[in-house]
């Protein structure tokens, strides 16, 4: 019998290693770490409804809160997540984005902190991004 050269065998562990990181893998972490409001209760305020998604902390009252995605803070950038309000990038932090936002007008709230979904934001998004849609 015959042994096999040691670039064949490295072919072959290089493919069982590469086909166990495959897409399939990426699509499933990426539907389970985005979470999303889609019943928007009209009384209460903004920072209400962050504080019932799961994976973000929020602190604070108001105009005043701080807002932190968990799992994704770099040590680069400061704490707080990028906001994208109708697909346009917020400028400053959540004290602007409440002023901005009516609860009446909201359709939807994503929280994204997945690096598959957060990269389109590049550096922006490090620290997870909060998407809000309102009613058009």
């Amino acid at each position: 019998m015959t042994a096999l050269p040691q670039g064949i065998i490295f072919l072959i562990l290089l493919t069982i290693v590469l086909a166990g990181c495959g897409p399939a893998n990426a699509a499933y972490s990426s539907a389970h770490n985005a979470q999303t409001v889609r019943t928007i209760n009209r009384v209460m305020d903004l920072m209400s409804h962050l504080q019932q998604l799961p994976g973000l902390t929020v602190s604070g009252q108001g105009q005043n809160a701080t807002v932190v995605v968990r799992g994704a803070q770099t040590l680069n950038t400061g704490i707080e997540p990028l906001f994208v309000l109708n697909g346009q990038q917020i400028s400053g932090s959540y004290a602007s984005l409440y002023t901005m936002v009516s609860m009446h007008d909201v359709a939807s709230i994503d929280v994204l902190s997945n690096p598959g979904d957060i990269g389109m934001y590049g550096a922006r998004g490090a620290n997870g991004v909060i998407v809000i849609r309102t009613k058009q």
